[in-house]
């Protein structure tokens, strides 16, 4: 059994939609109380996925690309090969990635004519009542993220290279939206005791330590350019009964309205105290923390979190990208 593990991942964006909302025709996420963009735990999971799959060449169940179909998951089986009345499927699936990380959730529809089938790639709805339904829930919980600054939203009209019609002498005309600059944070555990169920290793840990790092850089799209993590620490604890607080709770930006990185300063003061005070219960510190951002405790100002733990007495691991 793994340990238990905590995270907190930072990751920004320049004139980019980090997570556009389908209800809104695609326009990016964003709390009008708050004035913050959020993105969805799944745009995260996205991305990990691709990058085991496309960097790794880990096998991975949900597969999609970035644009391409949505499938049932009684057709995934199927491209699979894997009987979808086979009692062991969720066995035969600890062999995806995806799986032993995130979980799975298989919909296996009636076989009675008018039952309806379910995508449910980023839903955990039960099968059709005449169906079936197989659940695993996943070790790996990402928490939905939220922007630690105030961006402000832009709209651009553009036009595309082709016409729309062989009469027509110029191409379509539409518009994007994206934001100007946002600092975005997400939180995330990892539960030992739900990975007994998935078959999650040490290794899978450390690939999506690497994925986190990696993936939004190197799998960028039109819609999804100029991000890069800034931040990244997973807290291992000493077992898989001990865990903390969602580590946003102790950081804060100090100039909300921020428009690079080289102007982010982020108080971390409750953040290194409250790991102080939890210090028993942790571990080892998974960190990577890139150069230009700036943390400050007090007075104190660092660009190698890592480091500055290790003279706190933590044991640190430091992680490169």
């Amino acid at each position: 059994m793994i340990n238990n593990s905590e995270f907190l991942y930072i990751y920004d964006v320049r004139n980019s939609n980090p997570n556009g909302d389908p209800d809104k025709m695609n326009q990016p996420r964003y709390d009008e109380n708050t004035e913050r963009i959020e993105v969805s735990k799944y745009r995260i999971g996205k991305d990990v996925r691709r990058f085991v799959s496309l960097g790794k060449g880990y096998k991975v169940f949900t597969h999609r690309e970035e644009d391409g179909d949505v499938v049932t998951s009684e057709k995934r089986l199927e491209e699979l090969g894997i009987d979808k009345n086979d009692p062991d499927i969720l066995e035969k699936l600890k062999e995806f990635y995806d799986v032993r990380t995130f979980g799975v959730v298989v919909t296996i529809a009636s076989d009675k004519k008018g039952s309806k089938k379910k995508n449910t790639e980023e839903s955990e709805e039960g099968a059709d009542k005449k169906g079936k339904s197989y659940k695993r829930t996943g070790p790996v919980q990402i928490f939905w993220g939220y922007s630690l600054n105030k961006p402000n939203l832009k709209e651009h009209s553009i036009t595309s290279t082709f016409a729309s019609g062989e009469n027509k002498t110029t191409g379509t005309i539409g518009s994007v939206q994206m934001v100007d600059y946002a600092l975005i944070a997400h939180g995330g555990r990892i539960s030992g005791l739900n990975g007994l169920a998935t078959g999650i290793t040490e290794q899978d840990v450390l690939d999506l330590d690497e994925a986190l790092i990696k993936s939004v850089s190197l799998l960028q799209s039109t819609t999804k350019q100029n991000r890069h993590v800034r931040f990244y620490v997973r807290l291992e604890m000493n077992s898989s009964h001990e865990f903390l607080d969602d580590l946003r709770n102790y950081i804060e930006i100090e100039n909300e309205k921020i428009y690079s990185i080289k102007e982010a300063k982020l108080d971390i003061s409750k953040l290194v105290e409250y790991l102080k005070d939890n210090k028993q219960k942790i571990k080892t510190v998974y960190v990577y923390h890139h150069p230009l951002f700036e943390l400050k405790d007090g007075d104190e100002v660092t660009t190698d979190f890592g480091q500055y733990l290790e003279k706190n007495g933590f044991n640190v691991v430091k992680l490169n990208n």
